[in-house]
């Protein structure tokens, strides 16, 4: 991480761009491959780098995209969303691999 963001600074690529990039792999690293029922965090990671890369800006008034403003807080909360989905999601995996008890049908 630190030699990417050691790039980014030598290169002047956009703070909002290496963050982005930063948590979109952390996600995909996350469901670790393989990704047998698991494929939502290459799913929420793509999802990620499409945000982060997509010209949000000519929907704020600014012009500015919203991951880029000084405040990283749209980034967090994005970020944040996608890890609340993917543990539902993951307890949800989680609640059909388990076996169902004796007698109880779904």
């Amino acid at each position: 991480m630190l030699v990417v963001v050691t790039a980014a600074n030598v290169t002047g690529t956009p703070g909002h761009l290496t963050g982005g990039l930063i948590f979109a792999v952390f996600l995909a690293l996350m469901g670790g491959p393989p990704w047998p029922g698991r494929g939502h965090y290459p799913a929420s990671a793509v999802a990620l780098m499409a945000l982060t890369l997509a010209p949000l800006g000519v929907l704020t008034p600014s012009g500015e995209h919203p991951f880029a403003s000084a405040d990283p807080l749209w980034q967090l909360l994005v970020v944040g969303a996608l890890l609340v989905v993917n543990g539902l999601l993951d307890h949800r995996a989680l609640a059909r691999s388990l076996p169902q008890p004796a007698g109880e049908e779904e």
